[in-house]
């Protein structure tokens, strides 16, 4: 009976501090592969996080192209591209990114990244994406990223 409870207290309380992924399945034609996600993260961290799909089983992604909007209750102050090996694990790899300030109105910030870059993942992988604010925010992040599949 405790354990019933204990894992139904679990998953309202994951419920609660996950962000909303708003994530859809991958496009992949042929080699190419495009993959989307729009989190909102909730005003509970000092960060935002977006988890794009698992690399699909026995290929190898090379990520070519990344671009994101962010908006934002805080100014960022850090901001990277990671992969890990589960969907919400830690980073076994960490890419630092430059998001550009657009503008600010209000309360809110305005962030743009649209860059070339060269990141290998392996098979079973997930790359995502991890913006940093200096208080307790919300963010809503929309990212692709665009690559090809070996």
């Amino acid at each position: 009976m405790h354990k019933g409870l204990y894992l139904a207290a679990a998953s309202v309380l994951g419920a609660i501090l996950a962000p909303s992924s708003g994530h859809t399945a991958p496009i992949v034609a042929g080699n190419y592969y495009e993959d989307r996600i729009n989190p909102t993260c909730p005003q509970s961290f000092y960060f935002c996080r977006g988890t794009f799909s698992a690399t699909p089983a026995g290929r190898v992604l090379n990520i070519e192209r990344l671009a994101c909007t962010v908006k934002a209750t805080q100014p960022i102050t850090k901001s990277t591209l990671n992969v890990a090996t589960t969907a919400n694990g830690s980073a076994t790899r960490t890419f630092g990114l430059a998001f550009a300030k657009t503008t600010q109105v209000g309360n809110l910030h305005y962030y743009n990244v649209n860059e070339e870059v060269k990141i290998r993942v392996g098979a079973g992988r997930y790359p995502y994406i991890m913006i940093e604010y200096p208080n307790i925010g919300t963010a809503h992040l929309d990212c692709v990223i665009i690559g090809t599949l070996l």
